[in-house]
């Protein structure tokens, strides 16, 4: 595969074996690199997306929301019931109603959903990305990334499978398109006469896709056995001449059944992915030499400890996390900016060969932008190119903190972002306002009094909001567009110390104090109340807490990108029948299915649990020996 973004942090080891959690049902992933990687999960749930009688026009069209059920399901069903559609044996035709009711829920919640015919049938990769977020981001980060020929963003089947190596669930997105072979052998894209969602269970570097796909033959109210269905693929040259005649020429992922020369009459590409990934929390102590990780979501998802540590090597400034979770990124105290890749820690140091001095500070936003303050300088970058700065900015002040801020609950992410610079010596803030198609403007703030040196800037919240901890003190403010400070209260019940503070998805409190995280929910008068439900409450900590919030890198989708039809091909392509008691997915049930089952034996979180009743039992012992043997097909 050729020209696939790196996202500034590239590793250059490349390990052959999968990282395998052997009590999760994410059973193998590994991600080395965009040429080397897999991902391979088990007990994803397969809806069926056409009901005859049961969902508006016998459900087609409805292919995104039943690729979102699965999603859901699978979460319900792997330690995490209190979500809708809640556990249960989603294959078993006695759940066929309760599956009905969880795709026309999702339907009618969605901003805008066509279950007719034509141009505009189904609904965006956006809708489903924050639907997803309206219900599950309390204790998941959600993150929609998807190709923007007009952004010149490809995004490729290896990014999906970087995120599975953070042990993420996933929808797809692809595209049927018309097209003409252009002299220089690239496919230009003429026309998009479809779409589809289908839900990820398997990805190798070696070219092989599978895919739940909603789209299978409809039965009068009965649910088909669940199966994985298998595409190849392989990378191809692509110009877009449909999206506004922009024409920029990409290099995607072709989804095909056969040879990859020959697509017929038309030439399908993925387009995207929206990954469900259980939240982490990160925490550190200035000047340690790496940071700890926190990961409460338990031994069914992924088998790790709840907290661990990863290491930079040296002693650290300033920690950030990147763009879609899956790197963090430090400052030294010698001004060196280094990234490290969560799923794999080795640790890459970043060059800049035309600053004019160490960085001060820098800062990541959700569209690949690295932000670095160099003196009076912000100059910004794309990650993939660290040599060319997008732009160069003078704010005539030596500014030590940068953040680019992060939208708030019910908020678009197509609003342009915004940089604040903070020099708490002077108390100076500055906004530099970033417009599409026009220079920033900067817009400078004169803090009160109470800023001294030690102070530090948050952002985020509900409403979203800038925060400064001077010391114990906490000052909250929104800041208007003429530069007027709207105070806001933060007197926090308790009084609690207040080592460090984050915000999460949802707009909650969470603070480091005395070793241990505490959080905090919003109330209507913007006055907090505690949160010991919090996934995180009550979690060893360090000084620094940091919170990763779920990214989105996609636009309003225009109509002609919808179109959901069912994809004539499915049919065609190969498929394996799910095998339920196939534990260690190896198409048999054996004597090493039956250990893993009674090591498991009582236990209410586990992939033992084959008929998802909250605990492993005779009930499972006996669907795992009534199957005993090779799997069908």
């Amino acid at each position: 595969m050729t020209n696939v973004k790196s996202y500034g942090c590239v590793s250059a080891v490349v390990m052959s074996a999968l990282s395998t959690a052997v009590f999760s049902e994410i059973l193998a992933t590994n991600w080395d690199d965009e040429n080397t990687f897999a991902y391979i999960t088990n007990y994803v749930p397969d809806f069926d997306q056409l009901r005859l009688a049961d969902l508006p026009n016998d459900g087609i069209c409805h292919c995104g929301p039943a690729s979102e059920a699965n999603l859901l399901a699978y979460i319900a069903t792997h330690g995490f019931p209190e979500y809708e559609p809640g556990i249960g044996a989603w294959d078993q035709q006695s759940r066929y109603t309760d599956a009905t009711q969880i795709i026309n829920d999702i339907t009618n919640e969605l901003a805008s959903f066509s279950s007719g015919t034509g141009n505009g049938c189904g609904t965006s990769a956006q809708n489903l990305y924050n639907s997803l977020k309206s219900r599950v981001c309390d204790k998941f980060s959600v993150v929609l990334r998807q190709t923007k020929f007009w952004q010149s963003t490809s995004v490729r089947i290896s990014d999906a499978a970087e995120a599975g190596d953070q042990g993420a669930i996933m929808l797809m997105l692809y595209g049927g398109f018309n097209f003409s072979l252009l002299d220089n052998g690239t496919s230009r894209l003429n026309t998009r006469p479809f779409g589809h969602f289908v839900t990820i269970s398997y990805m190798t570097s070696s070219g092989r896709l599978g895919v739940r796909d909603p789209n299978d033959v409809p039965m009068d109210s009965i649910q088909s056995e669940f199966s994985t269905r298998f595409w190849n693929f392989a990378s191809r040259s692509v110009q877009d001449n449909y999206s506004g005649g922009r024409q920029n020429t990409l290099v995607l992922d072709e989804l095909y059944r056969n040879d990859p020369s020959d697509p017929g009459a038309t030439l399908r590409l993925f387009e995207g992915y929206i990954s469900v990934t259980p939240r982490i929390a990160y925490s550190w102590t200035p000047f340690d030499n790496g940071i700890q990780v926190l990961n409460p979501s338990g031994p069914i998802w992924v088998n790790d400890n709840i907290s661990e540590d990863i290491l930079f090597g040296r002693p650290l400034a300033d920690v950030v996390i990147g763009p879609w979770n899956t790197k963090v990124y430090s400052l030294d105290s010698e001004g060196v900016i280094r990234c490290l890749r969560r799923a794999q820690p080795d640790v890459i140091e970043f060059d800049f060969p035309k600053l004019k001095g160490p960085p001060i500070a820098f800062h990541i936003d959700p569209s690949d932008r690295i932000g670095v303050l160099v003196d009076t300088e912000l100059i910004n970058y794309k990650l993939n190119d660290l040599v060319n700065p997008i732009e160069s900015l003078d704010l005539g002040m030596r500014g030590t903190q940068l953040l680019f801020l992060e939208h708030g609950p019910g908020v678009s992410s197509n609003v342009p972002q915004t940089a604040a610079v903070f020099d708490p010596v002077t108390r100076v803030l500055k906004l530099v306002d970033y417009q599409v198609g026009f220079a920033p403007t900067i817009r400078t703030i004169q803090l009160p009094g109470f800023i001294t040196q030690s102070s530090r800037m948050i952002y985020g919240g509900s409403p979203a909001s800038f925060v400064f901890k001077t010391d114990q003190r906490l000052d909250r403010f929104q800041i208007g567009p003429e530069g007027d400070l709207n105070p806001l209260p933060m007197q926090l019940p308790g009084d609690p110390i207040v080592d460090d503070l984050a915000f999460d998805d949802r707009g909650h409190l969470l603070i480091a104090s005395n070793g241990v995280i505490k959080a905090f929910s919003p109330r209507e008068n913007f006055t907090w109340l505690p949160d010991n439900e919090d996934m995180f409450a009550g979690l060893p900590v360090r000084d620094r807490l940091l919170i990763p919030q779920s990214r989105s890198n996609a636009e309003d989708i225009d109509s002609s990108l919808l179109n959901q039809q069912p994809d004539p091909l499915v049919f065609e392509l190969p498929f394996l029948k799910d095998c339920p008691g196939d534990l260690d997915l190896d198409r048999e049930i054996n004597g090493a299915d039956l250990g893993i089952m009674l090591s498991e034996w009582g236990l209410e979180r586990s992939l033992a649990d084959i008929d998802r009743n909250g605990i492993v039992n005779g009930a499972d012992l006996g669907i795992l020996l009534s199957g005993w043997g090779i799997c069908a097909n």
